[in-house]
């Protein structure tokens, strides 16, 4: 979607504009506030190496920990990320998504109602 931070600060500014919350009810009203925008000084980023179920090849590995060096080179707490039952969780979402055979998914696919 966007290759900057300022990219992004301008979609988000413009989507917000928008007021989508009126056309949507699901959609939270919350306009975008740029006195929020300043980040502190230090953050704190939790990481995983793998979920115990998929493991990052190699050359993502090498990226991760060499992203993970320059977040802690600049002074951000980095915490080990350990996903619980992420398994578990895996089957229960792909079960509610497919509850129905798959026809919405493929409804959406085909570009058709489900109703059809």
């Amino acid at each position: 979607m966007c290759r900057s931070a300022a990219d992004i600060r301008l979609f988000m500014a413009a989507l917000a504009q928008q007021e989508p919350w009126l056309h949507d009810p699901q959609i939270v009203p919350l306009p975008w506030r740029r006195d929020e925008e300043t980040l502190p000084g230090k953050l704190c980023f939790g990481f995983a190496m793998g979920d115990g179920v998929v493991t990052p090849t190699p050359p993502l590995r090498r990226a991760m920990e060499i992203t993970r060096q320059k977040l802690l080179a600049a002074g951000h707490a980095v915490v080990e990320y350990i996903p619980y039952e992420h398994t578990d969780a895996a089957e229960i979402i792909h079960k509610m998504w497919s509850a129905d055979a798959g026809q919405e998914c493929m409804c959406d696919f085909l570009l058709l109602s489900p109703n059809a």
